[in-house]
């Protein structure tokens, strides 16, 4: 799927933003990466060598105004898709879920602090 199709999936706005975040999946050891866009539906982490798309995972992502822990599930990857990521990067999409009202609302504020994409 091209870049442009999947922009225009897209429901929530892309914020450029370089986070940590540390993310586990069943199976694999828990990887310390970098986020490097966000939206209220998931962000595009930078992984090398990139996990494949489907495995449910566990997130802490460190915001500015502190840490969140959520769900997801990675829901794109650039080594399944034979193309680059954001900004020519290898790694996957990862779709939030598991979103409690207090990281739901920390998430929002955070975001609504930078400017879009």
């Amino acid at each position: 799927m091209s870049t442009s199709s999947r922009t225009q999936r897209r429901t929530h706005a892309r914020k450029r933003v370089e986070f940590r975040v540390e993310i586990r999946a069943d199976g694999r050891t828990q990887v310390l990466t970098v986020a490097r866009n966000i939206s209220m539906g998931g962000l595009f982490l930078e992984m090398a060598p990139p996990w494949p798309v489907g495995p449910e995972v566990a997130l802490c992502v460190h915001l500015p105004t502190g840490s969140i822990s959520c769900k997801g599930r990675i829901a794109w990857s650039s080594a399944d898709a034979g193309e680059p990521g954001w900004d020519g990067r290898r790694g996957v999409g990862v779709e939030l879920s598991g979103l409690g009202m207090a990281e739901w609302q920390a998430l929002a504020e955070a975001i609504a602090q930078l400017p879009d994409v």
